[in-house]
Parts: structure tokens; C-alpha cells; sequence
């Protein structure tokens, strides 16, 4: 997730800075859902459950970084 083999904007991002970007549009579409957020590597780790609030979901899905425990 860390190789930074796509370009925005003339830049090199990580995979992970694009599947943020691509999650984040995904649930500014989906106004009136329940959305929750599990990432995982060697282990599931509960980010934010589901929730309506998703200003607060947004501000979680930010601060995913790698190596988080």
C-alpha cells in the first residue's frame, strides 16, 4: 500500500492515498447511508463504526495511516 506507483496531478501518490481518495468520494454519495470503516493489514481494525455522521467517518478515514496498530 506505501508504493507510490500512480500519479495526480503530476505527482506520485501512495496506493493508499488513492484508495482514501476514492473511498472518501464513495461516501460523500452516499448521504443518507449508514457507512462503517474496517481496514486491515495482518489484522481488522475498526476505524469507525457504522454511522451516519459522516463528517466524523471522513475525519477517521484521514488519519489512516500504515503501520497503525
Amino acid at each position: 500500500m506505501s508504493a507510490e506507483d500512480y500519479i495526480v496531478n503530476g505527482h506520485r501518490v501512495s496506493r493508499l492515498d488513492v484508495i482514501k481518495s476514492t473511498v472518501e468520494n464513495f461516501i460523500k454519495q452516499r448521504q443518507s447511508d449508514r457507512i462503517g470503516l474496517v481496514v486491515f493489514g495482518s489484522q481488522a481494525y475498526t476505524v469507525c463504526p457504522l454511522t451516519t455522521d459522516h463528517a466524523w467517518l471522513l475525519q477517521n478515514l484521514r488519519q489512516v495511516r500504515l503501520g497503525r496498530h
